[in-house]
């Protein structure tokens, strides 16, 4: 065989094998099988068609409801503010999710694969669609999937995601536990004034105000003076994100007299109040105005409320 004819035999079989290469990448492994992976577990067309998913686990069920304002959460008669960035996250996911390869269906292996029993997602979806029953099982091995079947269908699949794992979360991971409305942030905070003092546990020093923090056209100033610009930014961004470790009504807790009461103002005149207590092992915050009781970590009031030696101009 003549070198011409080597090579050009050559070259031909380094074109099948990079048409080959291609095509692997471009097309899913397995045929039939994953043209399966390819179809949405769920018939939704978008995240905004679920109006409302209700988790359903041993101990009780938590319906997370779209409203007109964002998203609610209710346990029996009792009604929260839900976080609306992680309902529309996980209303997100539920409308990406994807067969991944089919693991069984022989309804007998359910039980085996964690689905029954097991967490159940009841979706309901706008203008008066059916209910979607979603069972959700135990982790896979691999650490990264999820088995996951219709409540009315045998096939037991694959799931990527971590949707066991938001679904094991208690209560307070739904709620919306910020003590300010989203219009407070670090760059929209005018002015906070801080009087007393709280108690952040054994050990530490308590979280104390006496103080005045401004914004000035050429920065912060501490009393009147100028004060340490990044110190005094970065302690208004986290008093902005201030958010407590879960939501009491206010009937549930009486904070003992005395402690720390702060009133903080916005760029655009609006100003809330806010008073700590301790009460026995707890911090809790009550904001005027707001019908919530927040117990707090000691450790985020510390950052939200620094010493006044921390917020000087050096």
């Amino acid at each position: 065989m003549s070198f011409r004819v080597r090579l050009a035999a050559a070259c031909a079989a380094l074109a099948v094998l990079a048409a080959v290469f291609v095509l692997g990448l471009l097309l899913p492994e397995g045929g039939r099988e994953a043209r399966v992976d390819e179809a949405l577990l769920l018939p939704l067309s978008y995240p905004a068609e679920i109006v409302e998913i209700q988790i359903q686990r041993a101990g009780g069920a938590l319906a997370l409801r779209r409203t007109e304002g964002g998203w609610e959460a209710r346990e029996g008669e009792r009604v929260w503010p839900a976080s609306d960035e992680r309902v529309e996250a996980l209303a997100g996911l539920l409308a990406g999710l994807r067969q991944g390869r089919l693991v069984s269906r022989d309804p007998a292996r359910r039980g085996e694969l964690g689905l029954e029993p097991g967490s159940l997602l009841v979706l309901r979806r706008a203008a008066g669609r059916p209910e979607l029953r979603l069972r959700v099982g135990a982790r896979a091995p691999s650490g990264q999937e999820d088995y996951a079947g219709l409540e009315e269908q045998e096939e037991v699949y694959l799931v990527q995601g971590n949707l066991s794992v938001l679904l094991a979360q208690d209560r307070a991971y739904w709620l919306n536990l910020y003590v300010f409305p989203d219009e407070v942030s670090g760059d929209t905070i005018a002015r906070f004034t801080v009087r007393g003092q709280v108690s952040a546990g054994p050990g530490e020093p308590p979280i104390r105000g006496g103080y005045t923090l401004a914004r000035a056209a050429e920065g912060w100033t501490l009393d009147g003076e100028p004060a340490d610009g990044l110190a005094a930014q970065a302690m208004a961004e986290a008093l902005a994100r201030l958010e407590g470790e879960e939501l009491l009504e206010a009937g549930e807790a009486s904070p003992a007299a005395g402690g720390l009461e702060a009133a903080v103002s916005t760029l655009d005149g609006r100003t809330y109040e806010f008073q700590v207590r301790r009460e026995g092992e707890r911090l809790l915050l009550r904001r005027s105005g707001s019908p919530w009781v927040y117990p707090l970590n000691p450790s985020l009031l510390a950052r939200a409320i620094r010493p006044a030696g921390d917020l000087r101009s050096r």
